[in-house]
């Protein structure tokens, strides 16, 4: 009895710690959050709040980052998950730090 006791209990908490990883994953945010979240700022910081992109795309005068299902569009008679959001980045500065220049709903 006392080895399923602990197994149950690790078994518990395993499935709270997935949970929440989940869940942080998950996150939805409306486009003007993301958009002032994300503009004017590093790859390093996007990253730092929204993680890591579905897919990069480099081209020759910067980089898109491609997340999917991340922001809401907020309408009068509801909501809708934006399939693709798109975050350009260019490199501006003299050091090559690339900077969001703007934001794509798709």
């Amino acid at each position: 009895m006392k080895h399923t006791g602990w197994v149950g209990r690790f078994g518990a908490a395993m499935l709270l710690a997935a949970s929440l990883a989940l869940a942080g994953c998950a996150e939805k945010v409306t486009r003007d959050e993301f958009s002032s979240h994300v503009m004017h700022k590093s790859e390093r910081e996007v990253a730092k709040r929204f993680g890591k992109p579905a897919q990069v795309e480099e081209g020759p005068d910067g980089v898109k980052w491609i997340y999917t299902g991340k922001t809401l569009n907020v309408k009068d008679d509801g909501w809708d998950l934006d399939p693709k959001t798109v975050v350009v980045f260019v490199k501006a500065s003299p050091d090559g730090t690339a900077t969001a220049t703007e934001v794509l709903y798709e």
